[in-house]
């Protein structure tokens, strides 16, 4: 899978129930592609879900382990439709790469961001443009199509406290009395038969060298080797691509 990062422009919306980001309209076009796609997609926006603690908050888990946050980038069959809202309901129309957020001392400059604008957008209907910057399931939001193929990072990146204190301030309506848009996720579904392939070593317990509890084998550090294929990330000067070898 093959995902080119550039610099764009990204408006950052709260709609009430999402901290919504919509990347607009420039020369620059960011393509999924390879991997477990048979099309190539081209990225639309994100979504960011949270918790109200940091025990919960993904729409995803992992072995049973929620993350506080979870970032979601959705991107659209570009080759057999003309834009998002056409291929939001039909076959093959969505491709979404689902990033979980664990708290650290340190995020990204990239996220720390975006994460920065939720202090502009606390309450609903706010925005702030922000310049230069494998599941398959269904959508997490009504009317939850059963359109899209999900991959999920097997290594999370990094939130902090702060951000996440950030995020959880957002309202649901423009009125600074009402609720908080905190614990927005979607609550686990069962699978129905839906297939789900994964690199992440189950069967092979891992144990803390400080606990001695076992933990899931997605918490170590290391890459993640399933018949000879490798999922990594490989950074250079301008951009940063995602792809599998």
């Amino acid at each position: 899978m093959l995902a080119r990062f550039f610099q764009i422009d990204v408006e950052i919306v709260n709609t009430g129930q999402d901290l919504q980001m919509k990347f607009l309209d420039s020369t620059t076009i960011i393509i999924f592609s390879e991997g477990p796609l048979v099309y190539d997609y081209k990225l639309f926006g994100a979504i960011i879900k949270f918790g109200s603690r940091s025990s919960r908050g993904s729409d995803h888990q992992i072995d049973g382990i929620a993350f506080p946050a979870e970032l979601q980038l959705y991107a659209f069959n570009y080759i057999l439709y003309p834009n998002f809202s056409v291929a939001l309901s039909k076959p093959n129309g969505l491709a979404v790469l689902s990033i979980f957020c664990q708290v650290g001392v340190q995020s990204s400059a990239d996220l720390e961001a975006i994460f920065s604008i939720a202090d502009h957008v606390q309450l609903k209907g706010q925005f702030k443009k922000l310049h230069g910057l494998l599941l398959e399931g269904s959508l997490p939001f009504p009317a939850c199509y059963e359109t899209v193929t999900w991959i999920i990072l097997n290594q999370p990146v990094i939130i902090t406290e702060t951000q996440l204190k950030s995020l959880r301030q957002l309202r649901i309506s423009s009125f600074r009395e009402s609720g908080r848009m905190a614990d927005n996720y979607r609550t686990i579904q069962k699978l129905n038969n839906r297939s789900v392939r994964t690199n992440i070593d189950f069967i092979q317990t891992l144990t803390c060298f400080i606990c001695k509890q076992p933990y899931c084998s997605m918490q170590s550090r290391r890459s993640y080797i399933v018949k000879r294929k490798k999922l990594q990330f490989i950074r250079s000067i301008g951009e940063q691509k995602l792809y599998m070898i």
